[in-house]
């Protein structure tokens, strides 16, 4: 046989529960002459002629159609005819008649009801065959079906689970109590690898969000790797600054957030952050706090939120003060200066305490306090300004300016210091507000330019920084005690009172711009300005 015939058997990996091969399968009759054949069919000794078929015999042998079947073939050859007649092939090769046209088929629910030939059918040299079978069809019971699937598929996520990676937390809910102004807390969670696979984690930016979690907030590490069965301990840091006590002050933030733990390849955890903020002094408007009659700690949450957001004071018969022209936190500190850094000939003021003349004072009480302090205390006093102050100082005035005990300030000079330059550096709006900032740089090397500036300003701001410009000029009439000129505290006080925007501070962030904002408030230093 030819190896093109062979290339006609099925592959040996067909698939299915009962597979048909059905055509011309072109195997003939052999060792057999034509004369016999002949005879045989005439005779319908169809089982005779079968012993000379090369299909049986190969099938027998196993090589070719490996299990397969065909059912008795009682019919004459299907090959070869004269087209169109019954007649066996008169051409010249006369070819031996055969059983060309084969249905074979593999199957344990297959049985052959009937397998003919079509002789009727003669518009070829081939007389068509077909087979009649029983085939006996799988029907699913939805029953079973439903309950095997749903077995499997919970067999599958059981599997699919248990190489997820999978972690608990020790806590998901966080509080923490009284924060203050510049007085970190902190908090730690431990995140444990509760999978089988190795786990790694970050704390991802929520829907919308640039960041993961909000500025006041500090997570540390923000990502890592877990083997499992180990812990990994979380640190979590709430610290309020100059950049995040305004906005908390006002109402327009507050000490919640919710921080999303992504896991690589697993789900999502939440861990929620709450704290109770202490308002402050510190981070507050010049409007603002010009328009309270105490201490900030006294003013209602929801008063608080309408001095930032710009709303009209509201006075009783019983206030005793009124309306204070500029903020009196920066009046405590400056008045302090002033009362104790003055030469007495210049007229330094009289001793009556803040609550004495109140409704006269220029500049907010908190200010005074400051200011009288180192006055009395600092007149002399090497470094000042530069050399920093002692934490746990600065906090005591923190607190004596928020709530107004005790009367008078503690701590030492360079505490009292840096007090002072830490709350101008913490207001929302300098001193100099945003908008005249570039003007002041384009204008700095005029004096008359400036002072002309300086009119513009908003009362409130204009009131303070002509208090503070005074307080300074004093001072310098100690510079052989106190080793301090002109240059240097224009240096000090030119970042603090004159500042850009947030969003254009790092482009003006340069030793240029610095050297501008010096110049400007040195013009004020060196000149007499009564505003």
């Amino acid at each position: 046989m030819s190896p093109c015939y062979m290339l006609m058997s099925p592959p040996e990996d067909a698939r299915g529960s009962v597979v048909l091969w059905v055509g011309d399968l072109n195997y003939r009759l052999s060792d057999i002459e034509i004369s016999e054949v002949k005879s045989l069919i005439e005779k319908e000794m169809f089982w005779a002629l079968m012993e000379h078929d090369q299909l049986k015999r190969q099938m027998n042998e196993r090589s070719v159609f490996k299990d397969f079947k065909e059912a008795s073939v009682n019919f004459i050859p299907t090959y070869k005819y004269d087209p169109g007649t019954d007649d066996w092939d008169t051409s010249e090769k006369c070819r031996v008649p055969a059983w060309c046209d084969r249905v074979l088929w593999k199957g344990d629910s297959v049985s052959a009801v009937e397998y003919r030939s079509h002789r009727e059918l003669k518009l070829s040299d081939h007389k068509p065959v077909s087979c009649l079978f029983d085939i006996g069809v799988k029907v699913i019971d939805e029953d079973n079906y439903k309950r095997v699937f749903e077995e499997v598929i919970r067999k599958l996520d059981k599997l699919e689970n248990e190489f997820l990676p999978s972690v608990s937390l020790s806590c998901v809910d966080l509080k923490f109590e009284r924060i203050k102004f510049l007085e970190p807390q902190k908090k730690t969670i431990s995140i444990t690898n509760t999978g089988q696979v190795p786990c790694q984690f970050e704390f991802i930016c929520k829907l919308d969000e640039k960041e993961y979690c909000k500025p006041w907030l500090n997570v540390q590490p923000s990502l890592g790797f877990i083997m499992p069965g180990d812990s990994y301990p979380i640190e979590l840091e709430i610290y309020v600054d100059k950049n995040t006590a305004g906005r908390l002050n006002s109402g327009e933030d507050s000490l919640e957030d919710i921080l999303v733990l992504h896991l690589d390849g697993g789900k999502d955890y939440f861990v929620t952050v709450q704290g109770d903020f202490i308002p402050s002094c510190f981070g507050s408007s010049i409007e603002a706090l010009c328009n309270m009659r105490g201490p900030i700690r006294e003013v209602p949450v929801a008063r608080l939120v309408d001095l930032e957001a710009g709303s009209p004071s509201e006075t009783s018969p019983e206030d005793s003060f009124s309306t204070l022209p500029i903020p009196k936190e920066i009046w405590l500190l400056v008045d302090h200066l002033y009362k104790h850094a003055l030469c007495q000939e210049a007229g330094s003021p009289s001793e009556t305490s803040p609550e004495d003349s109140f409704s006269t004072l220029p500049i907010p009480k908190e200010i005074w306090l400051l200011v009288d302090h180192l006055y009395k205390h600092a007149l002399c006093q090497e470094d000042l300004f530069q050399q920093p102050g002692l934490h746990s100082e600065i906090e005591e005035i923190r607190d004596c300016l928020d709530t107004g005990m005790p009367d008078t300030i503690p701590g030492q000079p360079h505490s009292v210091a840096e007090c002072l330059l830490m709350f101008l550096d913490s207001l929302p709006e300098p001193v100099v507000p945003h908008q005249y900032y570039q003007s002041c740089l384009d204008s700095c090397t005029r004096f008359e330019l400036c002072e002309q500036l300086m009119s513009q300003v908003p009362e409130h701001h204009r009131n303070v920084f002509k208090y503070l410009t005074a307080f300074l000029r004093e001072l310098l009439k100690y510079q052989d005690d106190n080793k301090r000129d002109p240059k240097m505290l224009a240096m000090i006080f030119g970042g603090l009172l004159l500042k850009p925007k947030p969003d254009e501070a790092k482009r003006q962030n340069n030793q240029q711009t610095a050297r501008r904002r010096a110049t400007f408030i040195y013009q004020f230093l060196v000149n007499p300005y009564d505003g």
